[in-house]
């Protein structure tokens, strides 16, 4: 189960936010972060346990601003053509990120480039 998940039954049930920190070994800091993004969401809690972890990450993270940024949505439209290119045999992240960063000099760093493939596929 993902830990948004657990935030989100922990808080459902009237715990504190120190006590969900305590129990799932985060910041009170993310814990409120989380809690604050709550009320963007457009679907209330027992909708949103109801969702596959995938999709609900995706409803907590598209609502930051760093996913509303131009080169986010540059590399989202991209994100098909090389999750379809890693199956290739002499294809790997690596190679990607280099065509990418030729591409896009002002694009993601390393590190979030290979997070945001992750969570793609």
């Amino acid at each position: 189960m993902s830990q948004i998940k657990q935030l989100l039954r922990l808080h459902k049930q009237g715990k504190s936010k120190r006590f969900i920190a305590r129990t799932l070994g985060m910041s009170r800091n993310t814990v409120k972060s989380y809690l604050n993004k709550l009320s963007f969401i457009q679907l209330d809690i027992n909708d949103l346990l109801a969702l596959q972890n995938p999709v609900l990450e995706k409803q907590f993270y598209s609502v930051s601003p760093a996913y509303k940024e131009r080169r986010y949505r540059h590399l989202k439209g991209r994100l098909d053509f090389y999750t379809k290119q890693l199956e290739g045999v002499s294809v790997n992240r690596q190679t990607l990120w280099e065509e990418y960063q030729a591409d896009c000099p002002g694009g993601y760093k390393r590190s979030q480039f290979f997070h945001h493939l992750a969570q793609h596929k």
